[in-house]
């Protein structure tokens, strides 16, 4: 069960509107757990014991691993998301899911604010006129590429 702790550093997701703040620290406390790697589908690399006495280190399976990956984010999200990715067996697909809902609700809000920042580019004169040029045709590219 989470801590109050764990609640504080890493929220609850239960929208877009929390959606990015959630995944900086859900990847933060995979990474802390050492079960990061399974949200790319490949097994966290388990530390070896040096000597022939395995009483110092627990090699995790690859299913042990990506169980507790998966247990981390369901403690972490809404029920309403819960119920939505309860067909999904492994963290992998479960965490692949959350971002691709999130992004596709998150898309014309980050739309708007490249936007927003394009048209609020002014020249001031003491940079050269080919970074303002570079800095409209990267906000140009962002809004193209979001098509």
């Amino acid at each position: 069960m989470s801590s109050s702790k764990d609640n504080v550093t890493c929220p609850v997701l239960n929208g877009p509107k929390t959606f990015q703040i959630w995944n900086i620290h859900i990847v933060g406390k995979l990474r802390r757990e050492r079960v990061a790697d399974t949200l790319k589908g490949k097994p966290t690399a388990a530390q070896v014991p040096l000597s022939g006495d395995a009483t110092g280190t627990h090699l995790d399976t690859w299913e042990v691993q990506d169980g507790k990956a998966h247990s981390i984010i369901i403690d972490h999200i809404s029920d309403h998301l819960a119920l939505k990715c309860a067909h999904l067996d492994t963290v992998e697909q479960l965490y692949n899911e959350l971002v691709r809902i999130h992004q596709a609700a998150n898309l014309g809000v980050n739309a708007f604010y490249i936007f927003s920042g394009l048209m609020k580019l002014a020249w001031d004169g003491t940079s050269s006129v080919d970074e303002h040029i570079g800095l409209i045709n990267a906000s140009a590219n962002k809004l193209t590429a979001m098509k």
